[in-house]
């Protein structure tokens, strides 16, 4: 399943991870792409995360800190979310 998020400059697409219902559109990520963090709108407490090359390398991972994951380095990268159970995936753009 793919749903149409947000319409950015970039590709909002989410890929879903289960059939259970979740409400992607409730979760939002931004801005992106971002300078140095993304932050996310939609969740009633820190959620877990890991942010990912586009290989599928792990780049980092662990909780969201006041729902916001810094990015380090310039690049394209995947971040996961685990929310209600549920993984969803979003792709970042991180620029200088």
């Amino acid at each position: 399943m793919t749903y149409q998020f947000v319409p950015y400059s970039c590709d909002s697409t989410w890929l879903i991870t289960s059939t259970n219902e979740i409400d992607v559109k409730k979760v939002k990520i931004y801005p992106n792409p971002t300078n140095e963090r993304v932050y996310i709108d939609g969740i009633d407490s820190e959620i877990e995360y890991q942010l990912c090359a586009l290989g599928g390398q792990i780049i980092k991972q662990g909780s969201t800190y006041n729902k916001t994951v810094n990015i380090e380095n310039t690049g394209l990268y995947i971040l996961k979310l685990k929310v209600d159970g549920i993984w969803i995936f979003k792709r970042i753009i991180k620029i200088e």
